[in-house]
């Protein structure tokens, strides 16, 4: 063309010239957009004929012919095209004025490049054995058909089989050795990975049930004209064919059945599991960690044993009693141990699926009943759960498994049932959930808001508000790596085909690469970026802009190129009716870009530029009216990501979902789903929603019909994805992103392997979780002096009394008339009574007391609405006196003899952040303002310190909001909790502890002015996500790392005595945790309240620590202050 048409060859050379990419470029759309539609199309071009060679060689032959086909139609270009099959274009490419004449023609003969190909795979397949190279290469010299050489290179050639009848003939006729051979041919052949000489002797004396001095002489005696030992000391067969030969032949004895060689190997793999050498270690392991030596073959039984089972039949039922024994044992958990520790929990998941699939294999054959098949089927569940649930703590302390994990597991799971009920453990009780639910992992950040999730392959990245992106593995929920963007992320995008990452936030766009967990380019923007995707096999980055403009960012120099207008009309000018969009989504499979825009149609653009924009109306799809204004607004839209697929959805502000095709312009299917944002699955075949209520919906993207629904209690969804495969769903919201992998999102034609769930069926059928509607939530708790019972105030305004015995309800005390939900509970205990404070105002108080083991409550003693939300309530030793806290006043009541009146009124000076607490002398109480305490007498409410107080010192970067004062080693140290606030609706607790010596005002003389902190105990401070309260003589609190610790009161060491699930943290709602009298922990779990019972009598290590079941006796002793 540039040779017929001088101004075509100004006009490439100028293109080439600017842009010296575009001549390497192997992205036909690069090279059509700037070259072809920017520029020589543009042009008045004569008469050309184009020859196209080889189409079925492109990889993008339906896009290339669709234009192609424009092409034709907007100018005097003729095109021929040769393909090897006949070409039908796809629906998609929809209707054409171009005419298409076809013809078929023979194809050619074998290439050089095919006869390359097989002379590698010759080359690979002969594994260094001349003799089966000479035999292949006289049969291929007779060959007429390009079938028939791949037939010969797959095959064995028959003299090869005649070696190997006379190797295994001259084997038999030496009868001594046989059976030895036998099993050394049968661990060869079957073995998941070579083998080394001592795995391999261990191995078979396990098998053959006696000791053998030398295996390599054993080999060399009985098979060595067979198998090899390499210079790593690993056993192989000498060629494939030979593995072939005796897996195919039947006329020998040393012949290998495939399946029965798998199950014998599995059996020996399972008795080895079984035996002492995995048994013998201590349930609870010494605090120094010593692991006993173990025989070199429990890496391979422990870690290949999921390989076998891949092989064996179904049905075997002695198979499936010996894995269940196997798991009904207690060698299970030193097993788990060592998966751990050593192998990671990429293998428990993948054990843990293999007995998925088996029974779902045997399912087709048989009813999965017995207890053995209940066994399996538990234990599937509780391997994979255990990676996902618990894996950094089960990573970072394998030997935990024992005493720590199974109390916190279902009652109905294996683990639970055979390894969670000892009277000497931890135990969990109060919650009515008894099995797994489909909510694989929590991740839980303390410190942060999720902002954006995105999903590949192989990982998953959390964006945060703090900057830092986490990078997850997809298997195991585990953290992989954390980057830092120096700024809140806004979006995430994976690439296609390389491992790089793409990052963006207000200011800055970077890409990493995920090999070397590095930054590889950062893009500082002019514009808000509103979307990114990866193209030309991931060294074009595309990026849509705010002002309408795409930047195209090329990854290898990190140049970008001229922007290019998306709202560009037919006459070349700029669209005004498109201003700023709200959100722009493109889409790398349909080559298409879609805008949304305030009020208006879904503006719909091609990337190519080939063609204007096009506008989508809610009511009508594809418009041809100028005017796009319509009625609504959209709030996402997603493009259907499956090959060849032209639907793409979006939602609008109504909530409506709408399925629009591209194809034909037509609008396909709607459905009311109050719907705020989209996501699609990578496979195209499943779209989920969230509401404002935080309930996610999720549909048949075709049908829109929904099959599945999570309502929680939590709200705030900020981000929403499908994992890799399609198998899982993402939900980030608040400091949490759970992974949900219900057995509805296995559609019925999926491979099983994409499924985590035992499941005969899988109809698609409706499932909720969390049913919040229906809940009554605590919202305050008071544990009893008793220990016995602990007080619990609800949503509904009712006051509820629970056994610390099981953690259930006994009886509803009484109830808020106003039903306002329960603020604040407090109990007296040389009174027994019970108050409560409700978000309405009102306050109530009633006498606790216990008739003939009935606990019972009298009339209402005091009932009031002071006319203002109360803040706080507490009261002195036999409540004479009661203090009631607001923003801007504090009042305190005379309550003895039933007077019930105020005698003392406070004005808060300021609006800073507050807290009261009661002095362990029962005169006093003190008032935290900032990091000023202030000492009032419990009489008039009389001010001890002054106008200026007492100055706490501490770590002043902790900021002034005061959160909780708290009585501390039998009363010698006050402890006090700050909230530092560092992003929106996070913040982390830090802990200050004073001696309560500076907070007494020693009569007539005047108190200190400054409050030290305890000598060494400012060790803590950051440590702290939660302060709990004392138990005997330590302090209990929730670390940062998720473990409940306590400290002790000399030298304020801290003891790790279990973990928490991140689950159990990660809630909207506000985080309630006890410590009774006897030293169970409760723990609010929206309507629940789980009771741990001996958790604070154990540690990491299993080593019990001296902390007495009795409650702590107070000796008068003095507490070193220094």
């Amino acid at each position: 063309m540039a040779v017929a048409q001088r101004d075509i060859m100004e006009t490439v050379i100028e293109v080439c010239s600017k842009d010296g990419g575009i001549s390497k470029s192997t992205d036909h759309r690069t090279v059509w957009r700037k070259l072809f539609v920017e520029r020589i199309l543009r042009l008045k071009i004569q008469r050309v004929y184009w020859v196209l060679d080889a189409l079925d060689e492109c990889k993008e032959n339906t896009e290339l012919v669709a234009y192609l086909l424009k092409l034709t139609e907007i100018c005097d270009v003729r095109v021929f095209v040769t393909h090897r099959r006949r070409f039908e274009a796809p629906k998609n490419l929809g209707a054409s004025k171009a005419k298409v004449y076809d013809e078929t023609i023979r194809s050619e003969e074998t290439k050089n490049e095919e006869r390359k190909v097989m002379v590698d795979t010759i080359l690979e397949k002969s594994a260094g054995c001349f003799l089966w190279v000479n035999l292949v290469l006289q049969q291929l010299s007779n060959v007429q058909t390009v079938s028939h050489t791949q037939r010969i290179l797959e095959e064995t050639p028959s003299e090869m089989d005649d070696l190997y009848t006379r190797i295994l003939t001259s084997m038999s006729d030496e009868p001594q050795g046989n059976d030895i051979a036998k099993a050394i041919l049968d661990w060869v052949v079957c073995s998941a990975r070579p083998m080394t000489i001592d795995e391999l002797h261990n191995a078979l004396e396990l098998d053959i049930d006696y000791s053998i001095h030398s295996v390599v002489r054993t080999i060399e005696r009985t098979c060595g004209q067979l198998l090899y030992v390499d210079i790593q000391s690993r056993v192989h067969i000498i060629h494939q064919t030979a593995k072939e030969y005796l897996l195919r032949h039947k006329g020998s004895e040393f012949s290998i059945n495939r399946k029965d060689g798998h199950k014998h190997l599995a059996l020996i793999c399972l008795k080895y599991l079984s035996g002492p050498d995995i048994g013998n270690v201590k349930r609870r392991p010494s605090a120094t960690g010593a692991v006993p030596t173990r025989s070199p073959f429990v890496a391979y039984a422990s870690k290949y044993l999921s390989d076998h089972i891949a092989f064996i039949d179904s049905t075997d039922d002695e198979f499936i009693v010996a894995l269940a024994t196997f798991l009904s044992s207690p060698n299970v958990l030193p097993w788990i141990e060592y998966l751990a520790s050593q192998q990671g929990l990429d293998r428990l998941i993948q054990t843990g699926n293999s007995f998925i699939h088996i029974l779902q294999r045997r399912s087709k054959h048989m009813s999965l009943l017995g207890r053995d098949v209940a066994t399996i089927n538990s234990w599937s569940s509780d391997l994979i759960r255990l990676a996902t649930k618990f894996g950094s703590s089960l990573t970072a302390l394998p030997s935990s498994i024992f005493n720590l994990f199974p109390p916190f597991c279902p009652p109905e799971s294996a683990i639970r049932r055979q390894f969670g009920n000892s009277p000497r453990d931890i135990s969990v009780v109060g919650l009515s959930a008894t099995a797994w639910d489909d909510c694989l992992s929590t991740i839980y950040f303390s410190d942060a808001i999720v902002t954006a999730i995105a999903s590949s392959d192989k990982f998953f990245a959390v964006g945060l508000s703090t900057g830092k992106v986490g990078i997850y593995q997809d298997t195991t929920c585990q953290e992989a790596k954390v980057l830092d963007c120096d700024e809140a992320v806004r979006f995430i995008e994976f690439s296609t085909y390389s491992n790089i990452l793409a990052t963006c936030g207000i200011k800055q766009l970077q890409i990493w690469s995920l090999d070397s967990w590095t930054r590889t380019w950062k893009f500082d923007l002019r514009q808000m970026c509103m979307s990114v995707i990866f193209m030309e096999e991931d060294q074009i980055l595309l990026a849509a802009m705010r002002n309408n403009e795409l930047v195209e960012y090329n990854l290898e120099t990190g140049e970008p190129a001229e922007p290019l207008e998306w709202t560009i009309d037919d006459e070349g000018r700029s669209a005004k009716t498109f201003r700023r969009p709200s959100r722009v989504v493109m889409s790398a499979s349909q080559y298409l870009l879609a805008g949304i825009y305030r009020g208006q149609d879904i503006l719909v653009w091609d990337l190519g530029g080939s063609i204007r924009y096009e506008t989508y109306n809610k009511d009508t799809g594809w418009s041809m009216s100028k005017d796009s204004r319509q009625n609504t607004t959209a709030n996402a839209v997603v493009f259907n990501p499956a090959p060849d697929s032209t639907l793409f959805a979006v939602c609008y502000f109504e909530g409506d979902i709408v399925i629009f095709d591209t194809a034909d312009g037509s609008r396909k299917k709607i459905v009311e789903a109050s719907a705020q944002s989209l996501a699609v699955s990578p496979n195209g075949r499943t779209l989920a929603s969230f509401d404002s209520s935080g309930a996610v919906l999720v549909f048949d993207f075709e049908t829109l019909k929904p099959f599945f629904r999570i309502q929680s209690r939590d709200w705030g969804i900020k981000a929403l994805c499908f994992n890799g495969d399609s198998s899982r769903l993402l939900v980030g919201r608040g400091s949490q992103c759970k992974i949900w992998n219900p057995v509805a999102l296995l559609r019925q034609d999926d491979e099983v392997e994409s499924s985590d769930t035992v499941s005969v069926s899988t109809v698609s059928q409706e499932f909720q979780y969390d049913n919040s509607g229906e809940e009554v939530l605590i919202t305050a708790i008071y544990e009893h002096g008793s220990g016995a019972v602990f007080l619990c105030g609800k949503s509904d305004g009712s006051v509820s009394l629970y056994s610390t015995k099981d953690g259930k309800q006994l009886k509803v005390l009484y109830k808020h008339p106003d039903g306002a939900s329960i603020l604040s509970l407090f109990v007296d205990a040389t009174s027994q009574i019970l108050g409560s404070s409700a978000v309405s105002g009102r306050i109530m108080t009633h006498k606790l007391t216990r008739v003939r083991n009935e606990w019972q409550v009298s009339g209402a003693q005091f009932d009031s609405k002071p006319g203002f939300a109360i803040e706080q309530i507490l009261n002195n030793e036999g409540h004479t006196r009661m203090l009631v806290c607001s923003s801007d006043v504090d009042t305190l009541y005379e309550m003895a003899g039933g007077l019930n009146a105020i005698i003392a009124t406070r004005k808060r000076d300021s609006d800073a952040p507050h807290r009261w607490a009661a002095l362990p002398n029962k005169r006093d109480v003190i008032l935290i303002t900032g990091h000023t305490a202030h000492i009032f007498d419990w009489d008039k409410l009389r001010c001890l310190t002054g106008d200026t107080g007492i100055h706490l010192e501490g770590d002043s970067s902790l900021g002034a909001s005061i959160e909780s004062i708290t009585s501390c080693y039998n009363g010698l140290v006050i402890a006090t909790s700050f909230s530092h606030f560092r992003q929106a609706h996070t913040k982390r607790s830090n802990i200050l502890l004073y001696p309560t010596a500076s907070f007494q005002v020693p009569p007539n003389s005047s108190p200190t002015t400054t409050a030290k902190p305890v000598p060494n105990s400012l060790s803590l401070s950051s440590q702290v996500e939660y302060l709990i309260g004392p138990y005997a003589k330590r302090l209990v609190f929730l670390h940062a790392s998720g473990w409940i610790c306590s400290a002790d009161e000399k030298t304020f060491a801290v003891t790790r005595h279990f973990f928490v699930s991140a689950d159990w943290l990660s809630s909207n709602l506000e985080l309630m945790i006890r410590v009774t009298k006897l030293g169970d922990i409760l723990f609010v779990r929206g309507d629940e309240v789980a009771v741990i019972k001996r958790g604070l009598d154990t540690n990491e290590t299993g080593v019990w620590p001296r902390v007495g079941r009795r409650p702590p006796v107070r000796l008068g002793g003095r507490l070193s202050v220094g």
